[in-house]
């Protein structure tokens, strides 16, 4: 299982290879399935609720992946 301060540090890497900016503030969301309300991924933002250039990351909670990735310039 991934904590949320592992599956930040796997988004910095992964922006940090991409030359994507990976600026704070970060916001980490840690999403549950429904029926069994386990921990299923990690929802990553740099740069949250500010201008500027955004990193988005989703992470598998259970072994690390990156499911989904995106960045947005500005």
């Amino acid at each position: 299982m991934i904590d949320e301060q592992a599956a930040i540090e796997i988004a910095r890497a992964a922006a940090v290879e991409q030359g994507w900016a990976f600026a704070d503030p970060i916001e980490c969301v840690g999403r549950r399935s429904w029926l069994r309300n386990r921990l299923m991924r990690w929802e990553i933002r740099s740069a949250a609720g500010s201008k500027g250039s955004v990193s988005r990351f989703i992470i598998d909670a259970n072994d690390g992946r990156i499911l989904e990735q995106g960045y947005v310039s500005r």
